[in-house]
């Protein structure tokens, strides 16, 4: 297993590039606070091109400090996809944010 860890505060903008092909098994945060009604997005880019791009999760984070987003089956991606996870953070809650795959 891998895994990308970040901490911050303010908007998230994260993509991470396992360079390999592999499986995104969960994506978790954690706020400080609970947050503003906005929506936290995980997404595949594609290496093969925008018109492959796809949403995975979109969950609405209001009033929430934890979510996990663990697929019933892991998602697959190839080599040179990457992970990307959005969330606009308007309250600028201090965060920690781990992307995990294998």
């Amino acid at each position: 297993m891998f895994r990308d860890k970040t901490t911050a505060a303010g908007a998230i903008s994260r993509t991470v590039d396992p360079a390999r092909a592999g499986w995104l098994d969960s994506v978790r945060i954690h706020l400080d606070a609970a947050s503003a009604a906005e929506n936290f997005t995980t997404s595949i880019v594609s290496a093969a091109g925008d018109e492959y791009n796809v949403v995975l999760d979109v969950e609405a984070m209001s009033a929430l400090t934890d979510y996990v987003y663990q697929p019933t089956r892991p998602i697959p991606f190839f080599k040179g996809d990457k992970i990307k996870v959005v969330y606009p953070n308007a309250t600028g809650n201090d965060y920690g944010l781990e992307i995990i795959w294998s």
